[in-house]
C-alpha cells in the first residue's frame, strides 16, 4: 500500500481518501453482486453460486474489519 501511495505520489489526504475508498468498496461490493443478481444478471447469478454466494462478501468485509488497521499503518 505505501509504495502504490508512494507510486502515485499520494499526500496524507489522499491516502486517507484511498483508505476511504477501500472502506466504501468492501462494504458495498457485495451489495452490488446481490443487486445485479436480484436484478436477473445471468452472469451475477452464476458468479454468485459459483463462490459461495453471499458469504463470501460477508468473509471479505470481516477480514477487512479485522485488518484495516494493518493498510492504514502501511500508507502512514
Amino acid at each position: 500500500m505505501h509504495l502504490v501511495a508512494d507510486t502515485y505520489g499520494l499526500d496524507a489526504s489522499g491516502r486517507q481518501e484511498l483508505l476511504q475508498h477501500l472502506d466504501r468498496s468492501m462494504r458495498g461490493g457485495g451489495a452490488f453482486v446481490q443487486r445485479r443478481a436480484d436484478a436477473g444478471d445471468p452472469n451475477f447469478i452464476l458468479m454468485l453460486k459459483e463462490m459461495g454466494g453471499m458469504k463470501r462478501y460477508e468473509r471479505r468485509l470481516r477480514w477487512w474489519e479485522e485488518s484495516r488497521h494493518l493498510f492504514a499503518s502501511a500508507l502512514s
